[in-house]
């Protein structure tokens, strides 16, 4: 059984964790303002539900400020109601036709805190990344019409592949800490 095809579903699963931790990242407020953060919410409007960004410009004027300019200025407070709802901790400024959302800088205490959830997202992405590389072991494993020497080489590949894997996750997390920590 040739390698390439084992490497190539495995790199894709790979990849899926990545982009699994990255959307986990986007999640942890570091006091900076992104759109991201409004991605989970939604908005009733004319009695369906409806991400924020349907129904919005989103943009950032200030590092620590959002702007929501509907595309409707009667989904205005429809838009705030729906944010104040949520778990943003943030009370949305109703301006005539803008919605402004000011994030505060985390204090010492919370952005610790931000930097210990960051390392456990980390940690969960490593441990899915074992559980791939497991997945793929008792695969080939499983793959009677192989040699040794084929199963030996697989074997040093996949371990290159996770180890690979596993230092881009510690670079991930390491600039996420420092960009938590940054005031």
């Amino acid at each position: 059984m040739n390698f390439k095809i084992y490497e190539t579903k495995i790199r894709e699963e790979f990849e899926l964790v990545l982009k699994w931790m990255h959307n986990e990242f986007i999640k942890l407020r570091t006091g900076r303002a992104t759109p991201a953060i409004l991605d989970g919410i939604l908005v009733n409007y004319y009695g369906s539900m409806m991400p924020i960004n349907q129904l919005a410009n989103i943009s950032v004027p200030e590092p620590r400020v959002l702007a929501i300019k509907p595309y409707d200025r009667s989904s205005i407070k429809d838009i705030a109601t729906a944010i104040n709802a949520s778990n943003l901790g943030v009370n949305p400024q109703v301006d005539v036709d803008i919605i402004r959302l000011t994030f505060a800088a985390p204090t010492e205490e919370v952005r610790k805190n931000l930097v210990k959830k960051a390392k456990q997202v980390g940690e969960e992405a490593k441990i899915r990344v074992r559980h791939i590389r497991q997945e793929a072991q008792d695969l080939f494993k499983k793959d009677s019409t192989t040699i040794e020497d084929d199963k030996k080489f697989f074997q040093t590949e996949l371990d290159n592949l996770t180890k690979e894997l596993n230092k881009e996750i510690e670079t991930v997390v390491s600039h996420k800490e420092k960009d938590i920590m940054t005031v």
